[in-house]
This record gives structure tokens, sequence and C-alpha cells, in this order.
């Protein structure tokens, strides 16, 4: 998971912050409940993931 948080952080520019609430949310929720990592992205985050080969 680590690895994974490490190579989206800069396409959708992953904050300490995000990545903190995200690790906090998946603790709290149940295994199999989805959990957002970032909401709101702009269209330069989205065209970053769009493009990226890395499979997410």
């Amino acid at each position: 998971m680590a690895a994974l948080l490490q190579a989206l952080t800069p396409i959708v520019d992953l904050t300490p912050e995000d990545i903190a609430t995200f690790r906090d949310d998946m603790h709290h929720n149940g295994r199999y409940k989805p959990v957002t990592l970032k909401s709101g992205l702009n269209d330069t985050e989205v065209a970053r993931f769009a493009v990226n080969p890395i499979p997410f």
C-alpha cells in the first residue's frame, strides 16, 4: 500500500494529510467498504491519472 500511495502522490498531488486521512479511514471502515483517497480532482490531476501507465 505504501508503494502505491507513493506512486500516486505526484499524479494526484497527495499531501501527507491526504494520506493520513486515507489510512485512518481505512482503519475505521470495514474491510470491504470503499474508502476515497482524494475527491475533487482538478482537470490536471484527472488528465495525469488518465494517461499514467501505472495499473491502479
